[in-house]
């Protein structure tokens, strides 16, 4: 009559035992993998969007091919972060399935986690160079309150010195997040991608090769990617700059203290691997539509990405690209130069001249005449002249043989810019440059 009494406390004994045991094993498997994989440790937050989300789903820029291959990494500063980033979350991000992004200061950012690239720099840098003052001072301000950074010119002054030593940590930290990835894209807060582009660009590419595309800039002797034009690194050269990064960082760290661009001390650490700029411009453009002067080195050609997009320019391209992917006849086609000027810049050329306006004339040697009326007929009287602008009062007149639009630029009391449009030649010019754009663009991807 003894054993139904013994059985259930025997049993209850052995379960307790292979629980302690099985415990005992996990964090004993936990402590060798962490052993065993150090960056397991260092892996930082994806920002999956698929996954993480619906809202969205719909889109059709989320049904490209080659789209779950790329990681594109928002690199920022907590300065402009607040201000500039939420309008991704609504449009860019809402086509990226997998990204990343980082500043100079841990933030939370309307539910998105912004990362601190420089976290792991050395800490003497961290805690005692000068070019480190404004990340030391973030962090007073991220307890007591930010402020007004909008005309803290010495605030933006210390934003670029600290920017500088953000590109090399980036490329180390891009790759813990997503090793996998063929294709790291590499963007600022201000730079717009025009998604469906980028990935009809890539597919020329193989992600085995040691490869770093970029629209090209030049400083004593080295092509580099302009950082805010937005560039891309292949897996292959991911894996590569950063072996050559953790191998020689001290090395790296006194090259950028004497450098004012991060973007170009980057471009040495590829060409000290033998990684050569794969040049991309004007696919890749440091412009924006606006400012952006069309030509016949730009007409034709497919564009990938702009530069100094403010968030409401960001939120103009956005929608233009979606309501293109939903158009049948041109989903298929890539969104060329040509198609943004007739857009957005054609309509708004409908005036022969306006005042506190620049439209950036200045290609030629400037003259001085005494009213924007002169200015006018100065550009008039030379037979490839399309824009001229007229600065008072310093009597100021500069033309151009290019297209732009330009931006407002309200008067300051002290100057006024009108600007001009010789709206007749400019039709001329378009429809020469459009009769020189064969096919449907596609075939312009191809670098030469």
């Amino acid at each position: 009559m003894s054993s139904p009494s013994f059985l259930p406390r025997h049993r209850a004994r052995v379960f307790v035992f292979a629980i302690a045991v099985l415990f005992f094993f996990c964090v004993l498997r936990t402590q060798f993998a962490n052993t065993e994989r150090p960056d397991a440790s260092e892996a930082l937050e994806l920002e999956d969007s698929e996954e993480t989300t619906d809202s969205g789903s719909h889109l059709p820029c989320r049904a490209l091919p080659g789209a779950k291959d790329v990681l594109v990494v928002l690199k920022t500063g907590a300065t402009e972060a607040s201000e500039k980033l939420p309008v991704h979350f609504n449009t860019t991000f809402s086509c990226t399935p997998h990204y990343v992004l980082f500043s100079d200061l841990e933030q939370d950012i309307q539910g998105h986690v912004v990362h601190d690239v420089l976290n792991e720099t050395d800490p003497s840098l961290r805690e005692e160079h000068n070019d480190f003052e404004l990340y030391r001072q973030l962090r007073k301000w991220s307890e007591d309150g930010f402020p007004d950074f909008e005309k803290d010119w010495d605030t933006h002054k210390s934003a670029w010195n600290l920017d500088k030593y953000k590109f090399l940590p980036l490329m180390k930290k891009a790759l813990q997040t997503r090793p996998s990835a063929k294709w790291f894209v590499f963007i600022e807060a201000d730079t717009y991608l025009v998604w469906s582009n980028l990935l009809s660009f890539l597919q020329q590419f193989d992600h085995h090769k040691p490869l770093y595309i970029g629209g090209q800039s030049y400083i004593r002797g080295t092509w580099f990617a302009h950082g805010g034009t937005g560039f891309v690194v292949s897996n292959k050269a991911m894996n590569m700059i950063v072996a050559e990064y953790t191998s020689k960082t001290e090395r790296y760290n006194q090259l950028t203290k004497m450098e004012w661009a991060g973007d170009f001390v980057l471009a040495k650490a590829f060409k000290n691997i033998d990684i050569p700029l794969t040049k991309s411009w004007p696919r890749l453009q440091g412009e924006t539509p606006y400012t952006l002067d069309y030509t016949e080195h730009h007409f034709c050609y497919p564009v990938v990405s702009y530069h100094h997009m403010p968030p409401e320019w960001i939120e103009k391209m956005w929608d233009y690209e979606q309501a293109w992917l939903n158009n049948n006849e041109s989903s298929t086609s890539p969104i060329c130069h040509h198609h943004i000027f007739k857009h957005f810049i054609a309509p708004e050329l409908v005036v022969e001249q306006r005042q506190d306006w620049d439209n950036m004339a200045g290609d030629a040697e400037p003259e001085a005449v005494q009213s924007a009326e002169a200015c006018r007929q100065v550009c008039e009287s030379q037979s490839d002249c399309l824009t001229w602008a007229y600065v008072d009062p310093a009597w100021t007149c500069k033309t151009a043989n290019v297209v732009r639009l330009g931006e407002e630029k309200p008067s300051d009391g002290s100057q006024t810019t009108t600007s001009g449009w010789m709206l007749s030649r400019i039709r001329d010019a378009v429809a020469s440059m459009d009769a020189q754009c064969k096919g449907d663009g596609s075939e312009k991807f191809a670098l030469s």
